[in-house]
């Protein structure tokens, strides 16, 4: 009875990815996620030069306008490492998910708008109280609202439906910020998600 004991495992879902580095596709969210990685190698040989890529409004007057594009790549492995860590699996599963959807190029520039636009207001804006922003959780933010307004049923962890699972996570972030008096992070997430909105419209 040859064959009645193989096992095997399914293969890998094939992406339109930019390049490939083995059997691996690299798209856009894979690269995102794989700049998340390297900060936390960065992190633990210089966490103070890390601070380079975090968006501050007040830097970028300064003339510091990389940080309008970098900041998502910041995650430091501080504290609260195992939610870096799960913000990166969370990440990696629904980009790909949007990406395979929209196509590469243009979650590319989808990406791009949420990372750059929202900053680039928030700088113009100028808030008399300065909290630095970083890392993929903010665009991920911006994701799951897209994903849950095309997909409002779909059912995440213990069968919560995306829409509940969005709102509930936005609630949160919005009330730690403002018990925070951090008002420039919330005003930049408020804005990644409405840039994301209207760019998974379009």
């Amino acid at each position: 009875m040859p064959g009645r004991y193989q096992f095997s495992l399914p293969e890998r879902p094939s992406r339109d990815g930019w390049f490939r580095i083995g059997g691996i596709d690299i798209t856009t969210t894979a690269l995102m996620v794989g700049l998340g990685i390297a900060s936390w190698f960065w992190y633990a040989i210089d966490k103070v030069s890390l601070v380079k890529l975090v968006f501050l409004g007040e830097w970028v007057r300064d003339g510091e306008a990389w940080r309008l594009v970098t900041w998502p790549a910041a995650n430091p492995l501080d504290r609260q490492a195992l939610w870096v860590i799960l913000t990166m699996v969370f990440f990696w599963f629904l980009g790909h998910r949007i990406e395979d959807l929209t196509g590469r190029r243009r979650f590319t520039w989808l990406m791009l708008a949420m990372t750059v636009i929202p900053a680039a207001i928030v700088t113009i804006i100028r808030f008399d109280v300065q909290y630095g922003a970083y890392g993929l959780g903010v665009l991920g933010m911006g994701l799951l609202v897209v994903f849950a307004l095309e997909h409002p049923n779909a059912m995440f962890f213990f069968g919560i439906p995306a829409w509940v699972l969005a709102a509930v996570y936005v609630g949160i972030d919005a009330l730690r910020y403002l018990g925070d008096r951090a008002y420039e992070p919330l005003v930049l997430e408020l804005l990644v998600i409405a840039v994301g909105l209207v760019g998974g419209r379009q």
